[in-house]
């Protein structure tokens, strides 16, 4: 039984063909525009109550040979560090779910099409791009925390179970606080509800038992 030789359009001068230079110019311009990128967040700032966050990326700069970049020196380039980042939270309407970032965090980093200085100044109210920028490491948004953690290593947290039972939790000598401008309404529907503490404290002017 005769084999068939495996056979190739592709030869060595194809490497310098206008497709080839056309295919290197979109790589290249690809690898300047900026999608995600995990970081680390190395400070915090505060003004007028809201948080901006100082950043470094957790991605080292690398060489063609895909090998840690160095300079001419043969320094090491350092990882990229962004100032001033704004950050998403979870919310809609009247109703958020408010958790402060902490130095060390690690964290994702979006970063929107087009520059958002101005949006960001008016916030985020309609408004036009200061410059023509596209991708860029200057327009990030902090989308969302990421780690390893196992679940058990917070002290704090709101928990559900893959059979609905939700759990509000903190290990640490820190106060859970229910704050109410209205009802605080409690059902059970038919089950028991247990209360256990070593001491408890009611203070209302009108109770019904």
């Amino acid at each position: 039984m005769s084999v068939k030789p495996v056979s190739s359009t592709l030869a060595p001068s194809n490497r310098n063909s206008a497709i080839n230079q056309l295919d290197y110019a979109i790589q290249s311009r690809i690898y300047d525009l900026n999608t995600m990128l995990p970081c680390e967040i190395l400070a915090i700032h505060t003004s007028g109550g809201t948080n901006t966050y100082d950043v470094k990326s957790l991605l080292n700069p690398r060489d063609p040979k895909g090998q840690p970049a160095v300079d001419e020196n043969g320094i090491p380039i350092p990882r990229v560090t962004i100032p001033r980042v704004t950050a998403g939270i979870i919310a809609g309407g009247i109703s958020a779910i408010i958790i402060p970032y902490a130095v060390g965090d690690k964290v994702w980093i979006s970063f929107c099409k087009r520059d958002i200085t101005n949006a960001i100044g008016a916030k985020f109210a309609p408004t036009t791009p200061a410059s023509a920028r596209a991708l860029s490491l200057c327009d990030g948004v902090i989308k969302c925390h990421i780690d390893n953690k196992s679940p058990s290593s917070y002290t704090t947290f709101i928990k559900f179970d893959p059979d609905g039972t939700l759990s509000v939790t903190t290990t640490s000598e820190k106060s859970i606080n229910i704050t109410s401008g209205k009802d605080i309404n409690i059902n059970a529907a038919g089950n028991n509800v247990s209360v256990t503490a070593d001491k408890v404290d009611i203070v209302s002017g009108n109770i019904n038992l």
